[in-house]
C-alpha cells in the first residue's frame, strides 16, 4: 500500500478522536419557553385547585402542548410567575394572544435578563430568573 494512501487511511481513522466534540444543548436552551405573570384560577376547594392561567390540567396535557411549568406566587398572592416549557410554539398562542393590560409575557432571549427580572420584581420583590428553571427533558 503506497504512503499517501496509509497516510489518508490514518488520518481518516484518528480524525473523529481529534475533531472538537459536538456539546449536548443545555437543558435550559431546549423548546420554546415563555415567562410570564397570569392570574390564579381556581377555588381551592376539592377539585378546583388554585393553580395559574394557561397551565394544562392532566386530561389536555399532551407532548405537543405545555410539557413543563413552573410557578411563582406574587407578594400579594393573587397572580402568579409562571415559567412555561412547550415543544411546539403554538402551545403558546392562547398566552400570546391575551391582550388583557395586567398579563406580561416575555420571551427569553428576545428580551433581556435584566428586563424580565425588573419587571417582575414589582410583582415579587425577590423574583430572581436563576432561581426560576424548568427543565423539560
Amino acid at each position: 500500500m503506497p504512503f499517501r494512501a496509509r497516510f489518508l487511511a490514518a488520518v481518516l481513522l484518528l480524525f473523529p478522536l481529534i475533531s472538537p466534540a459536538q456539546r449536548a444543548v443545555p437543558p435550559e436552551a431546549r423548546y420554546f419557553r415563555l415567562i410570564c405573570l397570569v392570574h390564579l384560577t381556581g377555588s381551592g376547594k376539592r377539585g378546583d385547585p388554585v393553580r395559574p392561567e394557561y397551565v394544562p390540567t392532566m386530561a389536555d396535557s399532551s407532548r405537543l402542548g405545555i410539557i413543563s411549568w413552573s410557578m411563582q406566587p406574587t407578594d400579594d398572592k393573587n397572580m402568579a410567575l409562571l415559567h412555561l416549557v412547550a415543544v411546539n410554539h403554538h402551545a403558546f398562542d392562547s398566552i400570546l394572544a391575551d391582550k388583557r393590560p395586567e398579563i406580561r409575557v416575555f420571551e427569553p432571549g428576545k428580551q433581556s435578563k435584566g428586563a424580565i427580572e425588573a419587571e417582575l420584581q414589582k410583582y415579587r420583590k425577590d423574583f430572581s430568573l436563576d432561581k426560576f428553571q424548568v427543565v423539560a427533558r
